[in-house]
């Protein structure tokens, strides 16, 4: 028997919502057994929160206003929920949509890489075997959860965004849900478009994870960030050859780390330039959240 899936999607005003819905038109699955909710608003956690509390569907499918996904996505959804019955989250990569800019292109391949994500690169690699996490491979754009797992862990913190699923799969550790990452089960979507946008992101990612890990628990991944901004500002004030070791090692393994794009040299500079302002943007925006400072937002 076929389970109701209910697909999700909180968008703002001005944002253009055609991808989706035309992925959704097209996925083979019965008319009668799939349902699309779009929200608007301008507190997506909010504005899942309500949808989820709408939803018909036992089975609910989170991804974003400008994502698209295959014919065959149900078809993958249902595989997953047959096989591991016990599991009640499960997610993929979300990969670039066709016909990118080079900029676009820099931008995923810097966050599908391990020197600049940590463990968080497979959530936009479609590499490895379906796999049990705790939610560091899980992102909120290619999502699946069973709507009876609300009901254990409580619905989206609407006080929290971005970042909100990284709260979420806290709880849902906690209460020992079991959680699938599948790297065949993939979205695409277009990635940031220029270093404002990037570095915003960034910025944004830290604040908020800084908020999270002082109700949770801290990670050494998360602070490194807001280290090597302290350090590389001491750095450029303390002209000394031994400081700048560390910063010279730091650009070596970048290098190295994106070696393989080097046949693209346009990419290639972009990923180099886009990881140091990635990271210092990042820990600027956990000092942000960590002390309360006023900027940013």
């Amino acid at each position: 028997m076929q389970p109701f899936i209910s697909v999700i999607i909180p968008y703002r005003p001005n944002d253009d919502i055609s991808n989706p819905k035309k992925s959704f038109e097209e996925v083979d699955y019965p008319k009668n057994k799939k349902e699309i909710i779009f929200i608007k608003g301008n507190n997506p956690s909010q504005q899942r929160n309500k949808a989820i509390k709408k939803a018909k569907g036992n089975i609910l499918v989170f991804v974003d206003e400008d994502s698209s996904f295959s014919k065959n996505y149900f078809s993958k959804i249902l595989k997953l929920i047959n096989k591991y019955p016990n599991t009640e989250i499960f997610g993929g990569p979300v990969l670039l949509k066709e016909n990118s800019s080079v900029f676009e292109k820099a931008v995923q391949n810097l966050m599908s890489n391990f020197i600049f994500s940590a463990y968080a690169y497979k959530r936009y690699k479609s590499s490895g075997k379906n796999k049990k996490t705790f939610g560091t491979e899980l992102i909120l754009c290619n999502m699946i959860i069973k709507k009876k797992t609300f009901e254990k862990i409580g619905y989206f913190n609407e006080q929290i965004y971005p970042q909100e699923e990284i709260e979420l799969l806290e709880r849902a550790k906690l209460k020992q849900i079991r959680m699938i990452r599948s790297p065949t089960l993939l979205i695409k979507k277009p990635q940031r478009k220029n270093i404002y946008e990037f570095s915003q992101m960034l910025f944004s990612y830290g604040k908020m994870r800084a908020k999270i890990k002082k109700k949770v628990h801290f990670n050494i991944i998360n602070i490194l960030p807001s280290i090597f901004l302290i350090y590389f500002l001491v750095a450029l004030i303390i002209h000394k050859f031994l400081i700048f070791t560390p910063l010279i090692i730091y650009f070596v393994l970048t290098i190295l780390g994106h070696i393989k794009n080097i046949k693209k040299p346009t990419q290639y500079f972009l990923q180099i330039i886009l990881q140091l302002l990635g990271h210092l943007f990042y820990g600027l925006g956990f000092l942000t959240g960590l002390f309360h400072f006023n900027f940013g937002k």
